[in-house]
């Protein structure tokens, strides 16, 4: 019965896999793929924060090869930051985070891919439920 009680109380304090989610594809290309965690999608107004994944094809230098990026984008004015940035290798280990990120100031998205990004989280078309939540 105590080993059992200490095999629960450790399994209950062991840290939650960084990398699960209800992850649903977004983008891929030859270098990455990105995925959207429906399930940590969260919106307050104007604003929705997404939780990505980025898998890599090839490892970095120093081992990265999972990114998961917070993002926060703002509807009203077209916009997106990175919240916090958190990498791991290969064997889901982590390399290193950011949230220095969050201090990055909002900018518009620089590819067609990002703006339907944005419009697909704004309106939840494309990903999610189909509809507008404006």
């Amino acid at each position: 019965m105590i080993v059992l009680a200490a095999a629960l109380a450790l399994q209950a304090a062991a840290p939650a896999d960084p990398l699960a989610g209800d992850w649903l594809p977004v983008h891929e290309q030859a270098e990455f793929r990105l995925a959207v965690d429906e399930g940590a999608t969260t919106r307050d107004g104007d604003l929705v924060q997404v939780r990505l994944r980025m898998e890599l094809r090839e490892a970095q230098p120093d081992g990265g090869r999972w990114g998961i990026i917070r993002m926060e984008l703002n509807c009203r004015s077209r916009t997106g930051r990175q919240l916090s940035v958190h990498v791991y290798g290969a064997d889901g280990r982590p390399i290193g985070d950011s949230d220095a990120a969050a201090a990055e100031a909002p900018r518009e998205p620089r590819t067609e891919q990002g703006r339907q990004f944005l419009d697909a989280a704004c309106h939840r078309t494309g990903w999610g439920e189909e509809g507008d939540e404006e």
